[in-house]
């Protein structure tokens, strides 16, 4: 017989609640009833005392089954409730241990484990990806003209831009402050020219939520991984041409 079977007979019985119970009681009484009528009908002799006797007994015993079955049932009920309960807590502290708290984007120790994974991706053969850094510019008025609050709400709008620039692939990461990061995957520099300009275009008719006279530009630095290097060598080279970008008059991608 096969264990799982037996498991099924073996707990059954505290899986009921109070109707299986009294359901399965009164099944019980009548078999015994139909025996007793049967074993009567035939002549044989039954002493209705003793079987009296035999069939209280027999359901003070189910009833002492059935209040242990209904406690066992009770406390394996509130034992999963505490599992949900536990696993929807784990799950929020997993999620809150990889994102930033104000964007909702992934957050800077996140995005090392990713760098590493697509490293080691790109090691293996043909996979390649591109970095890019990106800085609001002159961000720093935003929160002078529009306050802490003006200046949250526009780097949660801009997050949700970053978001719908990328595809499902890639990857955006918020560094802290108004920067950011891009791992664009299976792109060359070229194609990843063409997404930030294309961002660049986009930020530039975009109407901010709370700050509607507001107009932002962005100073971009992108650098492609080389096989084997390190990986915070490409982070390097795509933070100095950020700096070249924002050196040279912002509003702008500059590749290294």
């Amino acid at each position: 017989m096969r264990p799982e079977f037996l498991g099924v007979h073996r707990n059954g019985a505290f899986r009921l609640n109070l109707a299986g119970f009294v359901r399965v009681g009164l099944f019980a009484a009548a078999c015994y009833a139909v025996l007793i009528a049967v074993l009567l009908q035939q002549g044989a002799a039954v002493d209705l005392r003793v079987e009296s006797i035999r069939a209280l007994a027999f359901f003070v015993l189910m009833g002492g089954v059935s209040i242990l079955g209904l406690e066992m049932s009770g406390l394996r009920d509130a034992l999963q409730e505490r599992n949900r309960d536990l696993q929807q807590a784990l799950e929020r502290i997993q999620h809150l241990a990889i994102t930033d708290e104000l964007t909702g984007l992934y957050n800077r120790r996140f995005a090392k484990d990713i760098l590493g994974q697509q490293k080691a991706l790109a090691d293996r053969g043909t996979y390649g990806f591109v970095l890019c850094l990106i800085d609001l510019d002159l961000f720093k008025g935003v929160n002078d003209r529009y306050g802490h609050a003006g200046g949250d709400s526009v780097l949660c709008q801009l997050a949700r831009l970053f978001e719908q620039a990328v595809r499902d692939v890639d990857f955006v990461a918020r560094l802290g402050g108004e920067e950011f990061l891009l791992v664009l995957s299976r792109t060359d520099v070229a194609g990843a020219q063409q997404v930030l300009e294309r961002l660049r275009q986009t930020l530039r008719g975009t109407s901010w939520q709370n700050c509607p006279e507001l107009r932002l530009t962005l100073s971009v630095g992108v650098s492609r991984y080389c096989s084997v290097e390190p990986w915070e060598d490409t982070m390097q080279r795509a933070d100095s041409a950020l700096y070249q970008a924002k050196g040279n008059g912002r509003d702008q991608v500059v590749l290294l």
